[in-house]
């Protein structure tokens, strides 16, 4: 199964068809009026894709925000423009358009083709009424940044696409369109060309790369290949934990489950970087660029411990439980926690290596959406403790406490429980510095090396045990 596209890798399928058609316009005539009419649709079908694709990076909710607003954004104010000024050129696209339509081999169709798949693919991270059906709505695509960085993208391809049309024109007329059609179905896009020129902006194009990684809402997991397979897998435990922050019923053994991901995931990094659980209790002092990885894995440790005896009514998640079964499958044979580390080659040890740092990542946010999860349950009274690990002062504030602690019944977990799990869960997502932690993506895609201390705590445990 071959990986889900990405908006990426897409929009530049739309960059290469646009060049692509505007050079084959600029050298090669168009020898029958049929051809002229074929390009001349071709041309407009991407001029209508894109300014489609200008409203879903835009979000229509916000159009009349921005034209109202007193300091609008310039490039989207322009983008706002653009899109209008494209709708007076080529309308909207009827609903009978595809009905008995011929596929065209033109370059200018495939960037068509690419560029509605762009704008169907972000239009999956959100349903009809506009709520996030993935994480990555709010934390992608309605970005500022990352907003910026699509709209210039687009701009520039729709001002690259229409310094093609005078040569349209020119070609159409020379193939026996009459002038008045070729004025008709090209009329002048001046306006609409320095629209374009004020989206793209001056000098380099902006990038975010988030928005160019992302995929659609909810992509198949591709069992073929181990690393695919891997990262598919963590994909989909990423949108669950995060689904269960909103869900009203969320499970306490599906956040166990997650805890011993976070303990797993950390424990077989550090292996791969030469430090498994026997050398993490021989060694007193871990070196200075694997100790985020060991305070975040010890983090993991401890919220395991502490929402171990936790029980809730729901049962656990059974889809977190299979990804969980076979992602730790996975980790045990790219990484093993005892004996030798695969024979890699320079190469694959790279890939492997950003495969743990993105699994690692991934666990910071699934703590964060762990941890919103467990709050809402406090609130909620759905999370339950054995009433004998109270402590006396703690029982001795009710008698139905003390008669559950005598009969061994479960009690609701009080606020000291919830909130001592929270602050756990607060330590394996840190803060980010902002110091370290670049521009972002915007221009600049490099970003320093996180830091972290350079000695673990003392007193602690290997992560994870010996095998």
């Amino acid at each position: 199964m071959s990986a889900p596209a990405t908006y990426g890798e897409l929009m530049l399928g739309t960059e290469m068809g646009i060049r692509h058609g505007v050079v084959w316009m600029q050298n090669l005539p168009l020898e029958r009026r049929e051809f002229a009419e074929t390009a001349i649709n071709d041309f407009r079908d991407v001029l209508r894709a894109l300014k489609e694709h200008t409203w879903v990076l835009l979000d229509t909710r916000r159009v009349q925000g921005i034209t109202e607003a007193g300091a609008p954004d310039p490039r989207e104010r322009a983008a706002v423009r653009l899109g209008e000024a494209l709708d007076e050129i080529v309308g909207p696209t009827p609903p009978w358009a595809w009905v008995g339509a011929t596929i065209s081999p033109s370059p200018w169709a495939n960037a068509a083709k690419c560029v509605r798949a762009a704008t169907e693919l972000v239009s999956t991270h959100s349903d009809a009424a506009g709520l996030p059906r993935t994480p990555d709505l709010d934390a992608i695509l309605r970005e500022s940044a990352a907003r910026q960085a699509g709209l210039a993208g687009v701009g520039d391809l729709t001002a690259t696409l229409l310094a093609g049309a005078d040569h349209l024109a020119l070609r159409a007329g020379q193939a026996d369109l009459p002038w008045p059609e070729v004025r008709r179905l090209l009329p002048d896009m001046g306006e609409a060309q320095a629209l374009a020129r004020d989206v793209a902006g001056l000098g380099s194009l902006p990038t975010w790369l988030q928005l160019d990684d992302l995929t659609v809402a909810h992509p198949p997991i591709r069992t073929g290949e181990p690393a695919a397979e891997f990262a598919d897998r963590l994909g989909r435990l990423r949108l669950i934990a995060w689904e269960n922050a909103r869900s009203p019923h969320p499970s306490v053994d599906t956040l166990k489950t997650y805890a011993t991901l976070g303990v797993a995931v950390h424990a077989h990094a550090l292996a791969f970087h030469g430090l498994p659980p026997a050398t993490l209790r021989t060694q007193p002092q871990v070196p200075r660029n694997l100790a985020p990885l060991a305070n975040r894995g010890r983090a993991w440790q401890d919220v395991s411990r502490a929402i171990f005896s936790w029980r809730s009514a729901e049962p656990g998640d059974p889809v977190v439980a299979e990804d969980f079964a076979r992602v730790s499958g996975l980790l045990r044979s790219f990484a093993p926690m005892a004996g030798a580390q695969p024979d890699l080659s320079v190469a694959d040890g790279h890939h492997l290596a950003d495969a743990l740092t993105s699994a690692s990542k991934t666990t910071t946010e699934i703590g964060r959406w762990n941890r919103t999860t467990v709050l809402r349950m406090g609130a909620a009274n759905q999370i339950y403790i054995p009433a004998q690990i109270l402590t006396g002062s703690q029982v001795t504030e009710t008698e139905a406490l003390v008669e559950a602690k005598i009969q061994g019944r479960y009690v609701p977990a009080s606020d000291h429980f919830i909130d001592t799990a929270s602050t756990l869960y607060r330590r394996t997502a840190p803060k980010k510095d902002p110091a370290l932690s670049g521009p972002s993506g915007l221009s600049l895609r490099v970003e320093p090396l996180p830091v972290g201390p350079a000695a673990s705590p003392p007193g602690h445990d290997p992560i994870a045990r010996s095998t």
